[in-house]
């Protein structure tokens, strides 16, 4: 029998340019530095940064004070950033070590590929064609100036999507280098949403993103799809890790990072006796807890609630709550999201 991988259920990798699928030697913050300060306006390394992953002449517009003259000093700076931009590629452009080889180890297996980027079509052309993709490498290109809005809405997924006569969400893969990446690829419901650190951000910003996975770089990402698909739907709690804190532990059984696609979060929690886990809420989930061993007050908003074994509470999002522990027993919970993407806010 032919073992299937998750290469099988995937029919398309939408990739980041910049930084992601092409070598960021800092052209991109250098540009538009320098076209901003041609109208006099200064910014800082922070305010670039924020902005990398996003529509470049909206980014232009979003950095331009008010004033009367606003939109012509924005439209006089993006040509300026155009100019600058292509003068500095015009210097050289590489990929990034593995990107087209990993094009068509997926082109190979019957997936499409497709590239979108906050560049307008004619700074990627320029790109595309220096790079020798333009012929056969991949299947679709969409630009920033081809979308209304541009990420972190997922409109320039959809196009991909479009492009590509790709239907489900759930058969993609969205990959890039920027926090603006990643929030599109949750806006857009993505399969398998991708950070690579080749480029504008590190490991600590992605991690603080909905993501799936975290790689070095593209060159990595056919090793991920090799995986066999049973091994999407399967975890085993011994090889899980504990997260451990004073007041007890936590063990998460399945997510959208342990299992990719997955739609719920579950995990095991333990609270020692007199003791609490921190007031909390979920913007984005829903909770449901089931008490296995123990018993405890719950507190619900300004509400105080007794459980013991057998008992079952739900928790809506934004609801403030979190259990103490009354008895001289360990609490054991069975805890589950509607989101496999869990978010917290701890208020103390």
């Amino acid at each position: 029998m032919v073992q299937l991988t998750l290469a099988d259920e995937l029919k398309l990798v939408v990739f980041d340019m910049a930084g992601t699928t092409v070598l960021d030697g800092g052209e991109v913050p250098a540009a538009f530095t320098a076209a901003l300060a041609e109208q006099g306006i200064q910014v800082t390394k922070e305010q670039v940064n924020a902005v990398r992953g996003a529509s470049k002449r909206q980014a232009v517009l979003n950095l331009m004070p008010d004033g009367p003259q606003r939109q012509a000093r924005a439209d006089a700076a993006y040509s300026a950033f155009k100019k600058n931009l292509a003068q500095r590629y015009a210097q050289g452009v590489r990929e990034v070590p593995g990107a087209a080889a990993t094009f068509a180890w997926l082109r190979q297996r019957g997936v499409r590929v497709a590239l979108n980027t906050g560049f307008d079509r004619e700074i990627t052309e320029l790109l595309v064609g220096a790079l020798r993709w333009a012929d056969g490498v991949v299947d679709a290109i969409v630009c920033g100036d081809e979308v209304r809005r541009g990420r972190p809405a997922p409109q320039l997924i959809f196009r991909c999507m479009e492009a590509t006569e790709v239907d489900s969400a759930a058969t993609i893969a969205v990959v890039g280098d920027t926090t603006l990446d990643l929030q599109a690829g949750k806006n857009a419901g993505a399969r398998w949403n991708i950070g690579v650190l080749s480029g504008a951000h590190s490991r600590e910003q992605l991690e603080r993103e909905p993501h799936t996975h975290l790689l070095a770089s593209v060159a990595d990402l056919p090793s991920v799809f090799e995986q066999p698909a049973e091994d999407a739907f399967v975890t085993n709690e011994a090889q899980l890790p504990t997260e451990s804190f004073e007041w007890g532990t936590l063990k998460w059984l399945c997510s959208g990072t342990l299992l990719p696609g997955a739609a719920q979060t579950v995990g095991l929690c333990h609270i020692l006796p007199g003791r609490r886990n921190p007031l909390h809420y979920h913007p984005n989930c829903e909770e449901v807890l089931y008490l296995l061993a123990g018993q405890g007050l719950h507190t619900l908003d300004e509400k105080s609630i007794a459980l013991q074994a057998g008992s079952t509470i739900r928790i809506p999002a934004g609801v403030k709550h979190n259990l103490t522990n009354t008895g001289s027993e360990p609490i054991v919970c069975l805890i589950s999201f509607s989101s496999g993407q869990r978010e917290a806010v701890f208020l103390e």
